[in-house]
């Protein structure tokens, strides 16, 4: 069957959010409204609408669905759609997709094949624990209950979390978590961004063990403890004593306990710049500007005590951020601004609606983000709207601009 419009689509993505699709446990029919559907689909009148309905009526003579119309004697018009879960199968083989029972069996196999993966001899101690937490999650994801944090329609990103919540079990020796990271997944943040999901699975599948896992601590997984990186005109006074930090070619990194005891600052910068990126970073840390330059995204805890006594000892000083020129390194602005309270301006963060960017598009969650970005925007606020105008990201990275042509303020 020819699809010419999307009310199929439609109608099984009415299905898959139904507790029937999810469940897979409904024995009645669904009765979807007619009229809803195709406007759900786009196709509620027009050209689109005669196609819409041809498709649904070739389904219907497929036994696939039923047409209910308005009045038993005038069968041109419908009220509403009536659809049976037995028919689930032959909808979805039609759209070229897997069902959300063959889903679900997808889920129940990996979980059964997951019970038999092998542990190393470190790891034997919580080998039947794991087994009895994958029979456990076969069961629920037959029916697809109690299945979170996994999602139904992502069971290759459940293979790979099931593989590493098992390496982890059979982990020892301990370490800092972003050199684990790196031995057991080939990126060192990755079980940073996702250690609050991974710690709950861990607890979940060595319940039963005689030593259960609590979390990365308990396998000697330290985090990497959060410190500060800056360059620049800089005498720190920590505790009674003074460092100076002027003249340095390179930047400096201190612990967040380290910038906790600064009691005092002197400088004679006008400006403390932060940068999202490392390498724009660097590259203006070398210039040897004058400017203080603080190396961050998403400002830690240690970073932001210090950039508060930078403006607490220094009053006068500005504040700027140099970041990327998407959504995203707006939004690290607007957090800068939130969390550290001090009113940091843009620096060089403009919207390049050059030919290779309008390839770039904006997202459906950055196009929300950049619109929600509004309400509290200062200088950015004509870049934001251009952006959301132009429905694409732009040429965004700092790295665009390439190295600076100037030595000192504003550098590009």
């Amino acid at each position: 069957m020819k699809r010419l419009t999307p009310v199929l689509e439609a109608l099984a993505a009415r299905y898959e959010k139904s507790d029937a699709g999810r469940h897979g446990t409904a024995r009645r029919d669904l009765l979807w409204d007619y009229e809803a559907v195709l406007a759900e689909a786009g196709c509620a009148e027009g050209d689109r609408r005669e196609l819409a309905e041809r498709e649904l009526k070739a389904a219907e003579e497929r036994g696939i669905l039923v047409r209910v119309p308005i009045h038993k004697r005038d069968p041109r018009h419908f009220a509403k759609i009536r659809f049976s879960p037995a028919a689930e199968e032959a909808l979805f083989a039609l759209l070229g997709r897997p069902s959300p029972a063959q889903r679900r069996r997808e889920w129940v196999t990996l979980f059964e094949e997951a019970s038999a993966w092998p542990f190393p001899a470190a790891g034997e101690t919580r080998q039947e624990a794991w087994q009895c937490f994958c029979r456990c999650r076969a069961e629920a994801a037959a029916c697809w209950r109690g299945m979170a944090p996994f999602e139904l329609c992502r069971l290759e990103e459940g293979r790979e979390m099931l593989r590493l919540v098992a390496k982890l079990l059979a982990w020892e020796g301990g370490g800092l978590v972003r050199w684990v990271s790196s031995l057991l997944c080939g990126d060192s943040k990755l079980l940073e961004r996702r250690q609050k999901t991974l710690e709950a699975l861990l607890r979940e599948a060595s319940e039963k063990a005689a030593e259960p896992v609590t979390g990365f601590q308990s396998l000697g997984i330290a985090s990497v403890p959060p410190g500060v990186t800056f360059h620049g005109p800089l005498r720190l006074r920590i505790g009674e004593q003074w460092r100076d930090f002027r003249g340095l070619h390179g930047p400096s990194t201190h612990s967040g306990e380290d910038v906790a005891r600064i009691t005092d600052v002197e400088t004679d910068a006008a400006r403390c710049i932060t940068v999202e990126n490392h390498t724009p970073f660097l590259t203006l840390a070398g210039l040897g500007s004058g400017e203080i330059l603080v190396e961050t995204s998403y400002p830690n805890e240690a970073t932001l005590a210090f950039l508060k006594r930078l403006a607490i000892h220094r009053p006068g000083l500005e504040f700027w951020h140099f970041g990327d020129s998407d959504p995203n390194g707006f939004h690290i602005l607007a957090d800068l601004r939130a969390r550290s309270g001090i009113p940091f301006r843009p620096l060089q963060m403009r919207f390049r609606n050059t030919a290779y960017a309008r390839l770039l598009s904006l997202t459906e969650r950055e196009r929300i983000l950049a619109q929600a970005l509004l309400a509290n925007a200062g200088e950015e606020r004509c870049e934001l709207e251009a952006m959301l105008a132009a429905g694409v990201k732009g040429a965004f990275e700092q790295e665009i601009l390439g190295p600076p042509t100037m030595p000192k303020w504003p550098f590009y």
